[in-house]
């Protein structure tokens, strides 16, 4: 099941469509940002970024039990700024997984390869069209098996499909997503054939085209709301959950820190 968590996160951490409110590379650049904690409402650092002078990410850590920061990933560039290995460490501070990228001469991915004890668990390859959009990924892995996502873009050259199949259930999932009229994300829906279920995900923005609310809808019932709060800078600072289920509001705070 671990492995299973890490190979889903990865193909959604290594898809070059993102989403979301999260504060950008050029706004690291912008205000100078060393680094983000992430703090959740009981005041415990879960998590804490910290980016190089070309604003790209190179380390995560977290606290341990004795309240000691460890590093827990790395991020390597190559003299393009191009992503080229991810390590994983053990609370020891060994390495327990590696994730190399490939790149052709246009500096698009083209491969990544996930690595576990010098064992190769997982590789993608992705091939893109003639104005640069990834349109299909394939994924090989002895624990999961095989699948084969296909990208659907409009004439705006924005996503709006993906179709996911895998060698071993078949159809597997089926994304659609919609824009308004500034090119914003403004609902995503998936149909997972596995599962037999739709999420339905609606996106809300403020006048400086900053997500401010998210509401997610499942065909089985449960919902939820996320909302969003920035800073002076429209830099986000707290995003506070609430499931239909519990109902009681969940707040993280995301603490700043400037060089």
């Amino acid at each position: 099941m671990r492995t299973k968590l890490l190979l889903l996160f990865l193909t959604f951490a290594i898809s070059i469509c993102s989403f979301g409110q999260e504060i950008s590379q050029n706004e690291i650049l912008k205000f100078k940002i060393k680094s983000i904690k992430t703090i959740d409402e009981d005041g415990t650092i879960t998590n804490i970024n910290f980016y190089n002078q070309h604003g790209n990410l190179f380390k995560q850590a977290s606290p341990n039990e004795d309240n000691k920061i460890i590093i827990n990933k790395e991020f390597i560039y190559d003299e393009n700024d191009k992503l080229i290995q991810e390590r994983t460490f053990d609370f020891k501070g060994d390495i327990t997984l590696v994730i190399n990228h490939s790149y052709n001469n246009l500096n698009q991915l083209i491969q990544s390869k996930l690595i576990r004890n010098e064992e190769i668990i997982a590789i993608w390859l992705f091939d893109y069209d003639k104005n640069g959009n990834k349109i299909k990924e394939t994924q090989t892995s002895n624990t999961m098996g095989n699948s084969v996502t296909q990208y659907t873009y409009d004439l705006n050259q924005l996503l709006i499909h993906e179709d996911k199949s895998n060698t071993t259930i078949g159809k597997e999932e089926l994304v659609a997503y919609q824009y308004n009229s500034a090119k914003l994300l403004i609902e995503k829906k998936t149909i997972s054939y596995y599962f037999n279920t739709t999420i339905k995900v609606t996106y809300f923005y403020n006048d400086k085209n900053k997500l401010i609310k998210q509401v997610e809808d499942s065909s089985n019932g449960v919902s939820s709301m996320k909302t969003f709060e920035y800073n002076n800078d429209n830099l986000l600072i707290r995003d506070n959950w609430r499931g239909s289920i519990s109902k009681i509001t969940h707040k993280t705070t995301y603490e700043i820190g400037y060089k």
